[in-house]
């Protein structure tokens, strides 16, 4: 094998060979495809809601920890 088609192999298929794979498979096989493809959009959307309410949370943290700080700096204050 030359140098090009191991590079190939390591690559994988184009874009072009899985559509063209994909519309000559059966329709079952494309029904399948379609599902997976609607089961990845769906996990997608979950993933992007749990990085926003992660933010929120880390957000939230942060917001507690500075006022943490405010109320030791106040007892501090109040101690001196």
């Amino acid at each position: 094998m030359d140098r090009q088609g191991d590079l190939q192999d390591l690559q994988g298929p184009t874009v072009a060979q899985i559509l063209a794979a994909i519309e000559a498979s059966s329709p079952a096989v494309q029904v399948k495809i379609e599902a997976i493809a609607l089961d990845v959009n769906l996990l997608r959307s979950d993933v992007c809601k749990v990085l926003k309410r992660s933010v929120a949370i880390e957000r939230h943290v942060s917001d507690l920890h500075e006022e943490m700080r405010t109320l030791k700096a106040t007892v501090v204050a109040i101690e001196t």
